[in-house]
């Protein structure tokens, strides 16, 4: 297609060019325009109200394209990741309250042994990693050992426990330099005091500790050549910024160094279980575990489904009643619904108690925080 003639020189007015074929317009008006300055070849107006209407066209386009790569980053386990973080600021502190004395108490008589502990809906798994992390030796006398369970475990909660653990693996700091700062992998590092002096003042990047020489450690240079150095030959360079919660860093950081980090990874995705709360005949799929567990754990169910399914919490009682050991507990905790009859009467303590007791279910209120905000249960098996 021809190039439509620019304006004038001495035209005042501002005019747009343009050539090629137009593409499919946002509207018929629009097109009739475009159409209408093509044949007649003349320059486009930027102050025309049609293309006014049409860059605010684009603008929407260009928004809901934002919109739609936000809620794709949403579903990868990174942004599950950070969307469950943003929550949990708030609730871990909450539920570590609940369960740090029943738990010392329960091993007061048991210190020293292992005991099953399952979290029924884990999700993305990321609170049964932090109790994982949080209860074992010296936080309390003995060691659970954590079965997150979920009807989507061999998926999403699979993929999440996997990211975890190798962000895990990224945030555990390789050393300490002679200014105290830590440097993880994939930091900058300065290379100093080196008899080969030429390297020194370069900047290489840090990628692990050496597995043949423990207190030496591989850094990578621009043209690629890796070196094995000690540490008080590198400087940290830059900052590292992350956005782990404080709590979860200093507990990952603890277990680093005691060698434990990727043992506990390593347990969680061994028995992470498939397990529909819904489906009963699921339930087999943890029967080896039936009155030998410690803790039981229901976290934010009926967030997730209590607009369907607002009796789903009775399931909870049911199965965690099967598994509990006497002595052992049970921690509810979801939100609060505005009606007591719009989620099955969950957070109801009586009408609670009274299910339990109609089903011999054995289960004792040991511990209840309840609020317009949130329901917290704490059941001890009897």
């Amino acid at each position: 297609m021809t190039r439509a003639e620019p304006p004038s020189p001495s035209s005042s007015k501002q005019h747009i060019i343009m050539t090629g074929p137009r593409s499919n317009s946002s509207t018929p008006m629009v097109a009739h325009y475009i159409d209408n300055c093509l044949l007649k070849r003349e320059p486009f107006s930027v102050d025309d109200p049609i293309l006014a209407r049409m860059k605010v066209r684009m603008g929407s386009i260009a928004a809901m394209t934002e919109h739609l790569k936000k809620q794709e980053y949403q579903r990868t386990p990174r942004g599950k990741m950070d969307r469950l973080r943003q929550v949990a600021r708030q609730e871990y502190p909450i539920l570590t309250r609940a369960l740090d004395k029943p738990l010392r108490e329960f091993f007061q008589t048991r210190n020293g042994n292992t005991f099953p502990a399952v979290d029924l809906a884990a999700n993305s798994g990321y609170y049964t990693t932090q109790f994982a992390f949080r209860y074992r030796p010296p936080h309390i006398g003995g060691t659970l050992e954590w079965c997150p369970t979920d009807k989507r475990a061999e998926t999403k909660t699979w993929d999440c426990l996997k990211y975890l653990a190798q962000e895990a693996e990224d945030n555990a700091f390789l050393f300490e330099d002679s200014n105290g700062g830590r440097v993880f992998r994939n930091d900058k590092v300065e290379l100093v005091d080196l008899d080969r002096y030429e390297f020194n003042g370069k900047e290489a990047i840090a990628l692990e500790r050496d597995p043949k020489n423990n207190d030496r450690f591989r850094v990578q240079m621009e043209d690629n050549l890796r070196l094995r150095l000690k540490s008080n030959n590198l400087i940290k360079a830059d900052q590292r910024e992350t956005e782990v919660p404080t709590y979860e860093k200093k507990q990952q950081q603890v277990l680093a160094s005691m060698g434990l980090d990727k043992a506990i990874f390593a347990g969680l995705l061994g028995r992470t279980t498939t397990l529909d709360l819904l489906k009963t005949e699921t339930w087999s799929n943890v029967s080896e575990l039936k009155d030998k567990c410690a803790l039981v754990t229901c976290i934010n169910l009926l967030r997730a489904i209590g607009k369907d399914e607002p009796e789903a919490w009775k399931n909870v009682l049911d199965l965690a009643s099967r598994l509990l050991l006497p002595g052992g507990h049970l921690l509810q905790y979801d939100e609060t619904a505005t009606d007591d009859t719009i989620w099955g009467k969950y957070g109801n303590v009586k009408a609670m108690k009274e299910y339990v007791s109609a089903n011999s279910l054995h289960l004792r209120v040991h511990n209840e925080s309840i609020d317009n905000q949130r329901v917290l249960l704490v059941w001890r098996k009897e």
